[in-house]
């Protein structure tokens, strides 16, 4: 029987970047994790029209992906607050969950962390952050660092209890985990650089033009994320179990 994940979609794409990313977010999963499971389905829930997953919807897939949102973790709009209440939910019952940008940052605030704009500022494109021994351990790998594709001006300030920090660069937080049940990741995996090329372009004259301009230079740079789709595969197949 083939996998079914989950997906709390938390934004619709700029119609200029569903033509680049073969459509809107929940799509643009779906065509990652088939890059190394062909088979593999979701089912969307869109939280933003305040749609959630019901008990039954829950035990129906293998886990959830939070997706990327143009929102931030920290907004008091009713759809996030029920979000946060559903990752509370998931994690009371060790469902596999895995956040994506946004995703990690909701992880973070609704388990008890904090998420604030950067001081820093923007991350975007091409990033390399350094794994932690556990960071290896947790997800097979002798790699000293991954790289990935960006795109976000929040980050994780303040780690919730129970949650450790396993990837991290001089932006701050890349990476946590939980128990067995609970990944995320601040990159965009899912992204082509053709998706975040276009970000670039249309986000002119909000992103400081040096850094756009180095974010397109670098864009196609190469990235760990198809290797990332293995790693999320093999996590949602243990079901929060232990390797």
């Amino acid at each position: 029987m083939s996998l079914v994940v989950g997906i709390l979609k938390t934004d619709v794409a700029h119609h200029l970047i569903q033509g680049c990313g073969g459509g809107d977010y929940d799509q643009m999963m779906l065509n990652w994790l088939r890059q190394v499971a062909p088979d593999l389905s979701i089912r969307t829930f869109d939280c933003v029209a305040g749609e959630f997953p019901s008990a039954e919807a829950i035990d129906a897939v293998a886990g959830f992906i939070i997706t990327g949102s143009k929102h931030s973790a920290y907004e008091t709009v009713e759809w996030i607050q029920q979000l946060k209440a559903c990752v509370a939910d998931l994690d009371r019952r060790r469902k596999p969950v895995l956040g994506i940008c946004f995703g990690h940052q909701i992880l973070a605030e609704a388990l008890g962390g904090r998420v604030i704009k950067n001081p820093k500022g923007w991350e975007v494109s091409h990033s390399t952050f350094a794994l932690t021994d556990s960071g290896r351990s947790v997800l097979g790998t002798d790699k000293p660092a991954l790289c990935m594709l960006q795109m976000h001006q929040d980050v994780v300030s303040d780690v919730p209890p129970g949650m450790e920090v396993i990837a991290s660069n001089d932006f701050g937080v890349e990476m946590m985990r939980k128990d067995n049940h609970i990944l995320s990741i601040q990159g965009h995996p899912e992204f082509s650089a053709a998706v975040i090329r276009k970000i670039l372009e249309l986000r002119e004259g909000v992103i400081p033009e040096p850094l756009r301009q180095h974010g397109l230079a670098v864009v196609d740079s190469p990235t760990d994320a198809r290797w990332f789709a293995s790693v999320a595969l093999a996590f949602f197949r243990r079901g929060g179990r232990p390797e």
